[in-house]
């Protein structure tokens, strides 16, 4: 009973106030800023490549569930810290690239509950796409972070604490 509890608290932590130091909504909103942004980023570059676009729904089911993935599934990265006060734009594009595998991740689940069980059939230009906006967020986020209001800072500030956390312990760590 216990480890079912604890995978609920692990998969549920990031929709949660007051799973961070930060405490309250901040975890929230932060999350809701980051799936905000990056789904933005999907459309336009959908948009800009001319590829048969989702819906805006869909794009938010997806990212949304990524955020329970994102650090478990980063693991394996070269351990870089994840903040967006301290990254120069390559480090960010970097770790933005870490949750990649967590959006397919994510991807391939909001599929099943739509479709059912099925093997993934993704094109390149979709999967490059879908990669593309979740790495290219984390630099847009640190190129804005210094003009953002301090309430913004503290939101995205509690996202990156809790993709540390899930890193921290996720069972793919890089030994």
């Amino acid at each position: 009973m216990d480890k079912a509890k604890e995978v609920f608290n692990n998969s549920s932590a990031p929709y949660w106030p007051g799973t961070t130091s930060q405490g309250g909504g901040t975890l929230v909103i932060g999350n809701a800023q980051v799936i905000a942004l990056e789904v933005v980023v999907s459309k336009l570059l959908r948009w800009l490549l001319k590829s048969n676009s989702h819906s805006i729904l869909y794009l938010i089911s997806v990212h949304t569930a990524s955020q329970a993935l994102l650090g478990g599934f980063s693991g394996y990265f070269e351990d870089m810290a994840y903040s967006s006060t301290e990254p120069t734009t390559v480090q960010a594009f970097m770790d933005g690239a870490k949750g990649i595998p967590g959006l397919f991740a994510a991807q391939y689940v909001v599929n099943t509950g739509l479709q059912g069980l099925h093997f993934p059939g993704f094109s390149f230009k979709d999967m490059l796409i879908t990669g593309a906006s979740k790495a290219l967020t984390r630099p847009i986020i640190n190129l804005a972070f210094g003009s953002l209001p301090v309430a913004m800072q503290t939101n995205f500030a509690a996202h990156d604490e809790m993709f540390n956390k899930q890193k921290t312990i996720a069972r793919f760590r890089s030994k």
